[in-house]
């Protein structure tokens, strides 16, 4: 977003600071763990085009914005921000931009399924959401697509997975790290790795019947008596 053919056009947008808070940013190399300062993420795309000011509060020559930034027709954001504005020149220039309403993936402070749970293991949890996961995506019934994977996932974690997945640098599906789905993936193994009283960690592996396998370590927090996912890293495939 912060090039050097868009700085005239900054330059009546931003204040001072921040342009050459940003200039410094460009000198480095560039890393793919890099995220944007205006957006909070790693990378974007077009179909963030609900932009919304849901509050204005105005001091003196400050200001402070809350915008969400989403889907059109989605009521839920993708990520909820807090801009600051100073009046400089006669003109109004962000200072700053902020995440809020942020929530831990990890925390089941808002979780309220499966109504009733069944005493099981990290290991147990892990396989048993990815044997229902696999089922209904190479069913082609979109596992994303209903509030049955809440059985298997945190609410915090779910109610930002759209941010979640692009703070990474993959664009792919976030919880097989792949673009495509493969049959072999229906055959789900896995080991742990760590085990605490707050979280929990497990090797995932898809496939490898047929094709090379796909590795997965899999976080996992105690909701009741049972584990829920909430966070998906890609391992080395076999």
């Amino acid at each position: 977003m912060f090039k050097p053919e868009n700085r005239s056009t900054l330059d009546g947008l931003l204040a001072p600071s921040l342009i050459e808070q940003q200039q410094k940013s460009l000198d480095k190399p560039h890393q793919s763990t890099d995220i944007d300062y205006f957006l909070k993420v790693g990378y974007w795309d077009d179909s963030w085009n609900r932009v919304d000011v849901k509050s204005e509060t105005i001091d003196g020559d400050s200001a402070l914005l809350t915008v969400e930034i989403g889907f059109q027709g989605v009521s839920t954001p993708i990520e909820t921000l807090a801009v600051t504005l100073r009046q400089q020149e006669q003109r109004w220039k962000i200072s700053d931009v902020a995440l809020i309403g942020a929530k831990d993936p990890c925390s089941t402070e808002n979780d309220t399924r499966p109504e009733k749970t069944v005493k099981q293991s990290p290991q147990e949890a892990a396989e048993a959401f990815y044997r229902w996961y696999m089922s209904m995506e190479l069913a082609e019934k979109e596992a994303e697509g209903g509030e049955d994977i809440l059985n298997y996932v945190t609410a915090n974690f779910w109610d930002q997975l759209y941010r979640i997945q692009y703070l990474g640098d993959d664009e792919g599906n976030y919880f097989t790290k792949s673009q495509d789905v493969l049959d072999d993936w229906q055959h789900v193994k896995s080991a742990p790795i760590n085990q605490t009283p707050e979280k929990a960690q497990v090797d995932i592996t898809l496939g490898g019947v047929e094709y090379p396998a796909k590795r997965l370590k899999v976080t996992l927090v105690p909701y009741k008596e049972m584990w829920k996912v909430c966070k998906i890293e890609s391992k080395e495939t076999n």
